[in-house]
């Protein structure tokens, strides 16, 4: 993996886990924190990708934008949940 290719998959993981994230309308998760989580999804789903032996197959900018949007998708709002479910136990 680039550079090019680390880059994007962090900004489609931030567009996709804010935009699931406030279609969701989950108000446990701050912008900035959706953000983080959002890069971190994005991060990790382009790594699950490269290491399940789909780099030989296919690359290019489309692959990064869709697996990293794909992994921010899935991430925020599994932490969003997460910490829905614990401010509720905490009240």
């Amino acid at each position: 993996m680039d550079y090019a290719s680390i880059a994007i998959q962090v900004i489609a993981g931030i567009i996709a886990g804010n935009a699931v994230c406030a279609a969701m309308k989950q108000p446990a998760l701050s912008t900035w924190t959706r953000t983080a989580v959002g890069a971190i999804g994005g991060l990790v789903g382009g790594i699950v990708f490269h290491m399940t032996a789909g780099d030989g197959a296919i690359s290019g900018a489309l692959v990064d934008i869709y697996t990293g949007g794909f992994g921010g998708a899935i991430l925020t709002p599994i932490v969003g949940a997460l910490t829905t479910g614990m401010l509720r136990h905490r009240h």
